[in-house]
């Protein structure tokens, strides 16, 4: 089940329910700080090297092994200043690809949503929900 009430929500004094791009950027701008529930990213995912771990399946494992969380792609985390992605590149099929094969066991609740998008303003940001389960990620081979 997704998660409707996160650190953002609180922080923000939200009701609990969906993401939107202002929330995440009301949130980088106050410079909400990263806890075990919230990573800011200021890149999308990258497709692993060779013998290298799979950074995000590592990292939707480390969060499902606390309480679940988000990841935010498009937010500096140094800075907490909101960089953007390009909507273009996102891979939700590929993303979760890396996550099936990588992190075990399986995570059927894991969602995977990108916030809506309007003519006058493409979304920016990827939030993506980890779930809470006890999970690893398996070192490469």
């Amino acid at each position: 089940m997704a998660r409707s009430w996160t650190r953002l929500h609180e922080h923000l004094g939200a009701a609990p329910g969906p993401l939107d791009f202002d929330m995440v950027a009301k949130a980088a701008a106050d410079r909400l700080a990263e806890a075990d529930d919230l990573d800011w990213k200021e890149q999308l995912p990258r497709s692993p090297i060779e013998g290298r771990w799979n950074e995000l399946a590592k990292d939707v494992a480390a969060m499902a092994n606390t309480r679940g969380g988000l990841i935010i792609f498009g937010v500096r985390d140094a800075t907490c200043e909101l960089v953007g992605i390009n909507p273009d590149e996102v891979n939700i099929e590929q993303y979760a690809q890396w996550v099936r094969n990588h992190v075990q066991p399986y995570l059927p609740a894991l969602r995977r949503p990108c916030p809506p998008s309007t003519p006058s303003r493409p979304p920016t940001s990827s939030p993506w929900p980890a779930p809470s389960a006890r999970c690893r990620a398996p070192p490469p081979a």
